[in-house]
């Protein structure tokens, strides 16, 4: 009988564990929040609205449904805000590193028209230095 009462005790325990960790308040995420704010303003900084308009909208809704979960009393419901916050800053990191990437890759092609402009110029092409075959 003991292995029985061992046993209820147990669950008991561990139902009062879950009821106490879901009651518990959990407050609600605004630093999660302000940093996301903060990588789609960067993001803006760097274009990337234009560069990279899907994971940049993608940061911005999440970021969005993060502020209103956030306003809710649920424990549940302000730690989907919490997860939505960090994932709305990865997605601006991430449209902030492809609107980046694609303004290097602009100015490297404008940079290689300007060299193969110079070598026509100046009789240098294909980097013979100028010798012809």
């Amino acid at each position: 009988m003991s292995g029985k009462m061992a046993r209820t005790a147990t669950a008991v325990a561990a139902g009062l564990l879950l009821t106490a960790c879901a009651s518990t308040p959990i407050p609600p995420p605004t630093n999660a929040i302000g940093d996301a704010e903060q990588a789609l303003n960067q993001a803006q900084q760097a274009q990337a609205s234009q560069l990279a308009a899907f994971e940049f909208t993608k940061a911005q809704r999440k970021l969005n449904q993060a502020r209103e979960l956030a306003r809710s009393d649920s424990a549940t419901e302000r730690l989907n805000a919490l997860r939505l916050a960090e994932q709305s800053a990865v997605d601006a990191r991430l449209a902030e590193a492809r609107a980046r990437l694609a303004d290097t890759k602009n100015t490297h092609e404008q940079l290689q028209e300007t060299v193969e402009g110079l070598r026509q110029e100046t009789g240098l092409s294909n980097g013979n230095g100028g010798e012809t075959q």
